[in-house]
């Protein structure tokens, strides 16, 4: 995205610096050298209007073809996340967190790098990005990191301390998932849901698909 962007940039400038040249010289006088300094600025004028019409068209393709796979990825990690289960014992969300860190998120990453836009007014649509989508994850994913080595411990049995091993659970637990209480009745139901991927599916679906195809797209949710 960001070469097609500059690309766009500097085609723009030359086609609009070349067509200005060439009016000033045409209304200047009528000389052999002014007819060829037209000549060479209109070559200009042209050469510059196709590379700007090619890099607007590369670039278009190459913003969604990026945030596309931004998407795609994220929902890749979503899935992963969702098949959290908060019931589960020790050994169970150790041995979770364990794969999960272990998912190559090379890619995932890779694509945030690459997005840039064009018409970005102070950053406002990648800023919104990062800290909606991308900083939520990346959490998520250094917090698991952190206590990777502990986890591995205690399910290889080189440690039995559950206590400590309970303690790291509830911190990462914290990041993502909700307990809400609420009265009902006389009966007290408690509500449990996944955090991150409730607000993240809500972004990708939401102002995210907006970004990526316009806010008249139709919103097909193509991200299956």
């Amino acid at each position: 995205m960001k070469n097609n962007a500059i690309a766009i940039r500097w085609s723009a400038v030359i086609t609009i610096v070349s067509l200005l040249i060439s009016l000033i010289k045409y209304y200047s006088g009528g000389c052999r050298e002014v007819d060829f300094t037209i000549s060479v600025c209109l070559a200009l004028f042209g050469s510059g209007f196709v590379a700007l019409l090619l890099s607007i068209v590369g670039y278009r393709d190459e913003k969604i073809r990026t945030l596309e796979g931004f998407s795609k990825s994220s929902h890749k990690l979503i899935r992963e996340i969702n098949k959290y289960t908060v019931n589960g014992n020790a050994n169970e969300k150790a041995e979770f967190y364990l794969k999960y860190d272990e998912i190559d998120k090379s890619e995932w990453d890779g694509n945030f790098a690459r997005i840039f836009f064009l018409c970005d007014c102070r950053t406002k649509h990648l800023n919104y990005i990062y800290d909606k989508i991308y900083q939520p994850i990346q959490s998520f994913n250094e917090a698991i990191s952190l206590r990777e080595i502990h986890f591995r411990k205690y399910i290889s049995g080189e440690t039995d301390n559950e206590v400590v091993i309970a303690e790291y659970i509830k911190e990462i637990e914290e990041l993502f998932i909700i307990r809400e209480s609420q009265l009902v009745g006389e009966t007290k139901m408690t509500t449990i849901y996944n955090k991150i991927v409730k607000s993240l599916l809500e972004e990708l679906n939401g102002r995210y698909y907006e970004i990526m195809y316009g806010k008249n797209a139709n919103r097909g949710k193509g991200n299956k």
